[in-house]
């Protein structure tokens, strides 16, 4: 899902999941390596509430779009090529911190 801006950072994003008959988004940083199913319980999903601003979801959105960040999460990891995705993931934000490095 492409930027809807030239910032890569921007949580707008051309189509976004739509959970429950809203659109979220939401970010993840789990440190434990276990993912499974159902663990870990929740994580955060926002949604659009204006140009640039956000909201958290329902809670019933959360526990629903949670529950398919763990899914996605446990296919990824399950790849034959993790470690290569992983490597090309990190030259990418390299590349995209480089500009911003020599300013």
């Amino acid at each position: 899902m492409p930027p809807t801006d030239k910032a890569w950072f921007t949580k707008d994003r051309e189509d976004m999941p739509l959970i429950n008959g809203v659109r979220v988004h939401g970010g993840w940083s789990h440190s434990n390596t276990t993912v499974t199913a159902t663990t870990p319980e929740t994580a955060p999903a926002q949604v659009p509430a204006g140009p640039g601003r956000f909201a958290s979801a329902s809670p019933r959105s959360c526990t629903r779009a949670s529950a398919v960040l763990r899914a996605l999460a446990v296919h990824y990891l399950a790849r034959p090529n993790l470690e290569a995705l992983r490597v090309a993931a990190g030259k990418q934000n390299a590349e995209r911190a480089r500009p911003i490095v020599s300013e």
